[in-house]
């Protein structure tokens, strides 16, 4: 039996018996029944380097703290919880069994931490809570507002994935797309949407539009307008189409120019190819809105 009562390897915590205490009706703890040695502490031991090993990745890397944060809530709020814990402490400061004192100490350390704790970040709260900042951001606001004005509650929408998830959060419309772009299905839906960033007739486009019950579709000069090394949107669609991009440089060799002008910036002049199938209902300095006629 002596030899069941030994230090096993891994983590433990030494104490006088394998329960923890029984706290009385008045909120002290029963002296006699404080922890023995020999009891191992598995779960603490599991939880505290997985703490210890999330607390390494936030150090080196900020946005992981976000894993680490509330793992370090958890714990701390069940060791000021735990009565064993705080008796043991007790026990090993004092030298003797002062279970009674438990539940004083426990409170008066967790205030003295908190009253310390805020006197040290008042300054910089208050800091935080007047530095007000305002969204502002006219071009997107007229938007909103016209497609909770103009449009019916059956109308989807199309445009670039950012776009469609502010236009379903701010109009409750309905979106033929939207940044959750780990789905397959969406990732191909969102290439031939995307084509009215291409090198396309306004006949394909309209066809690949109706595919997906579209009835207004939203375009922006941002993207259109945009060419980064081959990085921007319209780069992407040329080169997915086989088409050369805007650098002209036919690499691969099996690109060629395409027999149409790309349609988000052609299709802004209006011409009779594509006003019987666009009609402009809205633009500013930013977006433009086309009606897809049936």
């Amino acid at each position: 039996m002596n030899d069941q009562n030994q230090k096993k390897d891994g983590c433990q915590i030494s104490s006088n018996q394998t329960k923890p205490p029984r706290s009385d009706n008045d909120g002290s703890v029963d002296s006699t029944e404080s922890l023995s040695p020999g009891v191992e502490r598995q779960d603490l031991c599991f939880h505290i380097g997985q703490s210890l090993i999330l607390g390494l990745l936030a150090v080196s890397t900020l946005r992981m703290k976000c894993f680490w944060s509330p793992y370090l809530c958890i714990l701390t709020s069940a060791g000021i919880s735990d009565p064993t814990l705080w008796t043991f402490f007790l026990n090993k400061v004092s030298g003797g069994q002062r279970g009674y004192l438990m539940n004083p100490v426990r409170h008066l350390v967790l205030i003295t931490l908190i009253l310390y704790l805020g006197n040290q970040q008042t300054t910089r709260m208050n800091d935080e809570l007047e530095n007000l900042r305002e969204f502002y951001d006219p071009d997107t606001v007229d938007l909103m507002q016209w497609i909770q004005q103009n449009t019916g509650q059956d109308d989807a929408i199309s445009g670039s994935m950012q776009l469609m998830a502010g236009v379903k959060l701010c109009t409750g419309r309905t979106i033929t797309n939207h940044p959750h772009f780990e789905d397959k299905g969406l990732r191909d839906r969102t290439q031939e949407l995307y084509q009215m960033y291409g090198k396309e007739s306004p006949d394909y486009v309209h066809q690949l539009l109706i595919k997906y019950n579209t009835s207004y579709i939203i375009l922006e000069d941002s993207i259109c307008l945009s060419h980064r090394g081959r990085c921007s949107t319209p780069d992407i669609m040329d080169l997915v189409n086989n088409h050369i991009p805007e650098d002209g440089i036919q690499d691969p060799p099996y690109l060629e120019e395409s027999d149409y002008p790309r349609f988000c910036d052609e299709v802004r002049y209006d011409s009779p190819e594509y006003r019987k199938l666009f009609k402009p209902v809205f633009e500013n300095k930013t977006f433009r809105i086309y009606k897809l006629h049936r």
